[in-house]
C-alpha cells in the first residue's frame, strides 16, 4: 500500500511534492503498463458459453431454483465474445432474475432447498438482492476498485424496491444487513 504522506516529504533541495501525486497504486504498478498495452489484453466482453446459452433460454431453473449444471462449468467452459450492449444486458437481466427468483417466501424456500442456513435466509428479510454477492474481496474490485464496487451493491436497495413493491424505507441492501445471522455468515462463524 503507498504510504499517503508523500506531500511531507522534501527532496535533497527541499523540494515538497503535492498530496495530489500521491499513487493510489500498489507499489508493483510498475507492471501495469504490460496488462494495459500487451497483447492479451481483453479489448471486448467476454463471456461463458454457457451463461450465455442460460441467459438466452430465460434463466432455466429446477424446482429449487438452481440452474442446470452443464450451463454453470466456471474453469471448463469456453469464452465468446460480446458487443458491450450484450454484455450490459445480460449483466441486468441476471441481477433481475437473481432478485426475482429469491424474493419473498417462495425465494426463501428455495434457499433452504439449495443448503443455505435457515438463519442466513431469515436474515434476508424476504429480498432476493441478498442472495447476490458484493465484497471487497472479491477479483473484480482490480478492475472496478472499491468505490464501482459498493456504489453497485448499494444500488440494489432500488432493485429490491422495484421487485418487491416496497417503500425507500423498507427496500434492503448490501450494508443494510445488521442480523446476528448475517455475521455469522459473512465471518463464517458456528
Amino acid at each position: 500500500m503507498p504510504s499517503y504522506g508523500y506531500g511531507k516529504t522534501t527532496d535533497l533541495y527541499g523540494n515538497k511534492a503535492s498530496s495530489r501525486w500521491d499513487p493510489r497504486i500498489c507499489q508493483k504498478g510498475i507492471a501495469l503498463p504490460r496488462r494495459i498495452y500487451g497483447d492479451r489484453r481483453l479489448r471486448y466482453p467476454m463471456v461463458r458459453a454457457g451463461f450465455k446459452q442460460w441467459v438466452a433460454r430465460g434463466f432455466p431453473r429446477d424446482e429449487h431454483g438452481k440452474p442446470p449444471e452443464e450451463l454453470m462449468r466456471r474453469g471448463w467452459d469456453t469464452y465468446e465474445r460480446a458487443t458491450w450492449d450484450e454484455a450490459a444486458d445480460m449483466v441486468g437481466k441476471t441481477l433481475m432474475n437473481v432478485a426475482q427468483t429469491y424474493s419473498g417466501e417462495a425465494g426463501a424456500q428455495k434457499l433452504r432447498d439449495q443448503g443455505y442456513d435457515p438463519a442466513t435466509v431469515e436474515a434476508m428479510g424476504g429480498a432476493g438482492v441478498q442472495a447476490l454477492k458484493f465484497r471487497g474481496g472479491m477479483p473484480l474490485l482490480g478492475v472496478t476498485r472499491i468505490m464501482g464496487q459498493y456504489r453497485l451493491a448499494q444500488s440494489m436497495a432500488l432493485l429490491d424496491a422495484h421487485v418487491r413493491g416496497v417503500g425507500p424505507d423498507q427496500a434492503r441492501q448490501y450494508a443494510r444487513r445488521t442480523s446476528l445471522a448475517d455475521t455469522a455468515m459473512r465471518f463464517h462463524l458456528p
